[in-house]
């Protein structure tokens, strides 16, 4: 099974690089999704099986041993335990997936079903941005053409030259400095896999879970150490200016409240009951038309009904006012 899972793996990365190198990506792209839904898939299975494995093996695995008569594991009898640093590594690399969880428990319980879309989205994603697109990258570094480049037509090489020798030369140089930092990549990420390829299959291979501590329990204790160095670390870096933006004046940020300023700006332009506001204005302006109606009443005077525009009624409450500071009556 692990011998098939490899085959599909190389061939999804081969596919990737051949798309990359022979196809635009707009005539490519839908070859370009094939080759992610599959990564996606095959990436989503994988981790799903390691969670899988590991909870059901637990961190004291019995020891088995390998039968060839019959190609089966057995235990050992009488049964032996061990604590397995695999499994030790294997839970703190995945748990880096559960750390915006665990820094956020509030916000991750009131969004729950957010959080576990987008932590899906995340892994069937992640082969996209650490296979595809790197792919993708290191096979068309001769290409100048995007970006924040001038828009061409070619390769990007006419931004460079208006002559056709140097357009040329230019590209030439450019397909060459691909080929050879593709050609180191492709061997540095070969080489990669081929150790981690023996590291797997060292040890005895007639027995699992013995105590032991070889090459490969090494190798994931670096990769667990990376793991548990980015989350520290990190944490500390969140924390420190957190300290530095509530404790220290110097980083402290100061907090406005719009709409308690509004309200202290607002009190203090009133003036013998004129303010900012429109609809205290209007209020006022209410008032001051039936104090003038009702003196126009008492002195017999005959009120006509009218109705004034919002803009009239400012401009009726703004005059009143005006009189009455300089003594005016009505």
């Amino acid at each position: 099974m692990s011998l098939l899972f490899s085959y599909i793996y190389i061939f999804l990365i081969v596919m990737a690089l051949i798309l990359s190198l022979a196809l635009p990506l707009e005539k490519g792209k839908t070859w370009f999704n094939i080759v992610v839904s599959a990564f996606g898939l095959l990436t989503t299975a994988s981790i799903f099986g390691i969670i899988y494995y590991l909870s059901a093996c637990g961190f004291y695995p019995p020891e088995k041993y390998y039968s060839t008569a019959d190609k089966k594991w057995y235990p050992e009898d009488p049964p032996e335990y061990y604590f397995s640093v695999l499994i030790l590594a294997g839970v703190i690399m995945l748990s880096i997936y559960a750390v915006p969880m665990l820094f956020r428990p509030v916000d991750f319980l009131s969004n729950l079903g957010g959080y576990c879309v987008g932590l899906l989205a995340y892994i069937l994603l992640i082969p996209m941005f650490i296979n595809v697109f790197s792919i993708y990258a290191f096979s068309n570094l001769h290409d100048v053409s995007w970006g924040n480049r001038p828009t061409t037509s070619g390769t990007g090489t006419e931004a460079f030259s208006a002559s056709k020798i140097v357009q040329q030369k230019t590209e030439h140089n450019y397909e060459e400095y691909r080929a050879n930092i593709l050609f180191i990549w492709i061997c540095c990420n070969g080489a990669y896999f081929f150790i981690v390829l023996k590291l797997s299959g060292s040890g005895d291979p007639t027995k699992i879970n013995d105590g032991s501590f070889g090459p490969l329990q090494g190798f994931t204790c670096f990769l667990a150490g990376i793991v548990v160095f980015r989350v520290i670390f990190g944490g500390l870096y969140v924390l420190k200016w957190k300290w530095r933006y509530n404790c220290d004046k110097k980083y402290k940020i100061k907090q406005y409240n719009l709409e308690r300023s509004w309200k202290r700006m607002r009190d203090k332009e009133k003036d013998d009951c004129f303010s900012t506001d429109d609809e205290l204005i209007y209020k006022e302006c209410e008032r001051l038309l039936k104090d003038r109606d009702d003196q126009r009443r008492s002195k017999g005077l005959m009120v006509e009904p009218f109705f004034l525009s919002s803009t009239d009624k400012l401009e009726q409450a703004l005059d009143d006012v005006r009189e009455s500071d300089f003594g005016g009556n009505k």
